[in-house]
């Protein structure tokens, strides 16, 4: 499974749109208080959720408003690694609703 594409755009921190296309190993780098942090936790309750179910409640701030952006995902299916899917603040579903239904991945182990 791999991230193939990021966007997130300027709000909070973040003064300008991120956009990355992910290739190999990537560093996100920047001064302090320019918006790391945000693209990563935007990042993370896209594909986890942020409600009372989220394994990321608690740990990452509820930005106001919520970040705004997606994120596409490869691979998530063995069975059919080319399918990519879309995750963002509207999405219905997230990465953990995606790997229950996935043959191979045991409930017990995504929670």
């Amino acid at each position: 499974m791999k991230i193939t594409k990021l966007q997130v755009h300027p709000q909070g921190p973040l003064k300008k749109e991120f956009k990355l296309s992910p290739q190999g190993l990537n560093l996100i780098y920047g001064k302090n208080e320019s918006g790391k942090t945000y693209v990563l936790e935007a990042l993370g309750s896209w594909l986890f959720g942020s409600g009372r179910a989220s394994p990321l409640r608690g740990k990452v701030r509820n930005w106001m408003p919520v970040p705004s952006g997606s994120v596409e995902v490869a691979g998530i299916d063995p069975e059919t690694p080319e399918t990519s899917y879309t995750f963002d603040p509207v999405s219905k579903k997230n990465l953990q609703d995606e790997l229950i239904n996935t043959p191979g991945f045991s409930p017990d182990f995504i929670q």
